[in-house]
């Protein structure tokens, strides 16, 4: 009787450790690494028809200089995955229309900063140059992402 109780520990042991591996394996594959920018190109008025030709967006890396271009789709709307977190560059020329830029978008691991761009009439030579804070907010989905830095994370109590 004995030896069946321990053979019935280990058993259990086998079990418990079997589950917390998986259970923490799951967890870990869940963790997203990148980010992605969306949006749509229209005209100043809003209109989409502008789009209706597919226009080629470029997203540039600002710190290392890299970059990547979509096309959009028939109704004016792109999508860049798998971008590593970091501050990106957005830019798109039409003929017809001035090149919109819009800068500094920062975009966090499991972030989608939504970046729409309005084309204004004008010679492709001209250029608009858009700044300021895109905020992380995710419309498309209701999960939540949070990024922590060195010190935050040295700052969490050890309890």
């Amino acid at each position: 009787m004995h030896s069946m109780s321990r053979a019935y520990l280990r058993y259990m042991m086998v079990v418990i450790v079997v589950a917390i591996a998986g259970w923490s394996g799951a967890n870990l594959w869940g963790q997203a690494l990148y980010g992605s920018i969306y949006g749509q190109v229209t005209d100043n008025s809003g209109n989409s028809s502008v789009a209706a030709s597919s226009k080629t967006i470029t997203v540039t890396d600002e710190t290392k200089g890299t970059s990547v271009q979509v096309s959009t789709n028939d109704v004016g709307e792109y999508s860049v995955q798998h971008l590593i977190p970091d501050v990106y560059d957005v830019a798109v020329a039409a003929p017809g229309f001035q090149k919109q830029e819009i800068k500094a978008i920062r975009v966090s691991a499991d972030t989608s900063p939504k970046v729409d761009i309005k084309l204004e009439v004008g010679s492709v030579a001209e250029t608009v140059t858009v700044t300021g804070e895109i905020p992380e907010l995710k419309t498309d989905r209701a999960d939540v992402g949070l990024v922590l830095d060195e010190k935050t994370v040295s700052d969490l109590p050890n309890a």
